[in-house]
This record gives C-alpha cells, structure tokens and sequence, in this order.
C-alpha cells in the first residue's frame, strides 16, 4: 500500500496509489454515492495509474488527537459507534470491509470526534475483525482509566472480545451502553490490566502521519504500538481439551477458556510462524466440555475435515475432527 500527502494551493489530500482498472471501478462507485463517513475523493489517472485523492483539509489525524486528551465513556461510545456505522455502511455500498481502513493514522476528525472520517483503500485487505481487535486494543491505551466508568466500558469491552471475538453486534452493546460490568470495575473501585512494555509490530506503509494547513510532512512508514493480548488460563491435557499437530511441526494447542491463533506471538496466545496465517487467523474457546473455533475473517480460511469455515463463523468441534489452520493440522483431543 503506497500513499502519501500532496498540497495543492490551499487544499491538503492523501494520495493511494490505487493499482488496475477493477480497483477504480470500484472507486467510481463511491464517488457517486458517498457515504458520510468517507472524506471527499477524487480519482485521477497520472501517466497511466490511478490514484485516489482524499481531500482532508482542515481535518486533524485522530492519532494525533489521541495524543492531546484522554477519552472519557461517553466519548468512547462515540468511537465506538463511528466504527460500528462504517462496517454496517459496507454492506450497503458494496465495499469489501476488509479495505476500510479503522487505523488512528488514516482516521481524521471533522471537526470532533462526533463526525469522523474513515479512508477506504482497495487492496489494503486487512480483515476488519483484525483490524477492530487492535483498534479496541488503542482505544485502552486513549482512554481516560482513572474514571471508574470509563475503565469499567473498555476493559469489559476488552475482556468480551479477547473471549467472544470482535463482532459489530457486541461493538454495538458497548456503544449503546448495554453491557455488563463483569470485572466488577464501577463498584469495586479502580482497575488496572498487568502492565506490559508496548510492542512494535511492523505494519507495511502505514505510519505516524500528520497534515495541516501551513505543513506537510512526509510519511514515515514505520511500526504501530499495541498491547499484549490479556492471558489466559490453559487447560492441561488432563483437564481438558487439546489439539495435537498431525505431523509434530506444532506444539500441541491448549485453548483454554479462550485462545487466539495468529501468525506473531505479539498478537496471539498461540503463534504460527507461516505465511499463509493471518495476524489474527482463528479463536478457539471452551463452553462447558465443548470446544468451538471461530475464522476472524483470515485470508486463507480454517477447515474443518475438508471443508472450509465460513469467516466469522463459530462451529463446535467433536474429538478426532481435523482442523487446518492455515495449512496447519490439527486433530481435536479430549481427555
């Protein structure tokens, strides 16, 4: 993904390299129909190659307004319901939700947080169930813990996704203010996570990008901090449920309540080091003495005896089904 900022006169735009024909038919259709959370595009073509024109003057990077104030419930309820509109909206447009971009650095606000603008870049094809775990994953780090209800909403928001996975009708709950305080934070006063370092996790073209009407700097294309999964309680093989690697490549999988499998240990409980898995490929949990796996819209799917999962699906698992993760066998074990 390339990109980067140009100054026209008065006029500030980020500029995507959109790539072949298909992607700016695509485009096409926004430019016809709009949706408000989109800033105003422009498709042009420059020596033979399309490029996108995002037209965001006067807006500031959300990730630079994170760095100004700590966010408080009800402002939190804002970010949550602006994310919640866009993937709703990309049904509706036609749009592929795994090019809507829910980074800080490519959301800008116009003017407030009330109204923010999100980017859509064709081809960025990160699954949006990745990309709203790690935006939730920020929102902890911006939000304003030392209120009691502020921290009881994003860490149960927190706490509900690392086990139920990143869904819209849960991001809903939490906008709304439907949830349960199940950690017990608004009556028993305030609640802090295990500390951890911050991690760098290399992210291709995506950096700490900055506009405003008299600057322009460049993009640096870096890394983005997250934080440490919350760890989980493993069943050893004794107690519970396993999943033995067919050809010995892995090490056995205890899931647990709740395991995360992805492709680096930063972001997963369990890490798969192949280029076919996803940073978040696919959640494996525990209800009663029944084991579940869930796809969290992976590229390269789960199967399960032959046949692929549906993305963001949950099916439960009997003892002795085979289960391919990314080209990784398992086999369900009980006992």
């Amino acid at each position: 993904m390339s990109n980067h900022y140009e100054r026209e006169g008065m006029k500030n735009y980020l500029v995507y390299d959109v790539g072949d024909e298909e992607s700016a038919m695509e485009i096409n259709m926004l430019l016809h129909c709009r949706p408000d959370w989109l800033p105003v595009p422009e498709l042009r073509v420059l020596d033979g190659e399309y490029k996108l024109y995002y037209l965001v003057s006067g807006m500031k990077p959300f990730s630079i307004q994170c760095t100004e104030k700590k966010f408080n419930e009800s402002e939190l309820k804002l970010l949550l319901k602006g994310a919640c509109e866009v993937i709703q909206d990309a049904e509706e447009y036609l749009l592929n939700p795994d090019d809507i971009v829910i980074n800080p650095n490519y959301m800008f606000v116009a003017p407030t947080i009330s109204r923010l603008k999100f980017l859509y870049f064709p081809g960025y094809g990160v699954a949006l169930s990745e990309q709203v775990f790690v935006y939730v994953e920020k929102l902890m780090s911006y939000a304003d813990t030392v209120d009691n209800e502020t921290a009881s909403l994003i860490y149960n928001l927190h706490n509900d996704i690392c086990s139920e996975g990143p869904g819209l009708e849960l991001l809903l709950r939490y906008a709304n203010g439907e949830y349960e305080d199940r950690l017990g934070i608004g009556n028993a006063g305030i609640y802090s996570l295990p500390k951890s370092e911050p991690l760098l996790v290399a992210e291709p073209d995506i950096g700490s990008l900055y506009v405003s009407e008299s600057r322009i700097t460049s993009v640096i294309k870096g890394a983005k901090s997250i934080l440490k999964p919350k760890k989980v309680k493993r069943l050893s093989a004794v107690e519970g449920i396993k999943l033995i690697s067919l050809d010995g490549a892995y090490p056995d999988i205890y899931p647990g309540k709740s395991c995360i499998i992805g492709r680096y240990p930063e972001t997963s409980d369990y890490a798969i080091d192949r280029p076919e898995i996803s940073r978040l490929h696919a959640r494996l949990f525990v209800k009663g003495e029944e084991l579940f796996i869930e796809d969290l819209g992976s590229k390269n799917g789960v199967y399960i005896n032959d046949k692929r999962l549906q993305k963001n699906k949950v099916i439960r698992l009997s003892e002795d089904d085979d289960v391919c993760i990314g080209g990784a066998w398992f086999r369900v074990q009980k006992g």
